[in-house]
């Protein structure tokens, strides 16, 4: 029979192994702070809440330096800004909840080749090849078409 301290302790195993997997799944929306790119967050297009002052940087490191500043802006109003997987991180202050908008549809397939698509490049051959074929002897025997 198990003890009831070995069944408390697989519990909080069981437990902790669940939160883990949890914490690392990348969230579709998030509050001010910095959040790691796909880690914490997916790439993709986020929408802020209407804001006085939001303040929000794309990030290419994590040193702390102007130089990992891939694009920023300090606005009123509701912010948009697209994350991408190049970027290290995403940091953002006073600008409430960010939520990924959905992607967009993927554009519809070309249609198939109709019969024209193969008759009219053939054509257009014929056309192209009956304007300069007459001309070639002519070029052959004078050298050079030039018009002085």
């Amino acid at each position: 029979m198990i003890g009831k301290s070995t069944a408390v302790a697989a519990v909080m195993v069981g437990a902790i192994a669940l939160g883990a997997g949890t914490a690392s799944a990348a969230a579709t929306s998030f509050g001010d702070g910095t959040h790691l790119v796909g880690t914490h967050i997916r790439p993709g297009v986020y929408e802020s809440q209407w804001s006085d002052s939001c303040y929000w940087e794309r990030l290419s490191g994590l040193s702390g330096d102007l130089d990992d500043i891939i694009a920023n802006d300090f606005a009123s109003g509701r912010q948009v800004v697209r994350i991408y997987y190049s970027d290290t991180a995403f940091k953002s202050s006073r600008c409430g909840t960010w939520t990924r908008l959905p992607d967009p549809p993927a554009p519809p397939p070309p249609p198939p080749p109709g019969p024209m698509d193969f008759v009219a490049p053939a054509i257009g051959s014929m056309l192209v090849s009956s304007l300069v074929m007459p001309q070639l002897p002519v070029a052959l025997l004078y050298g050079s078409m030039s018009m002085s």
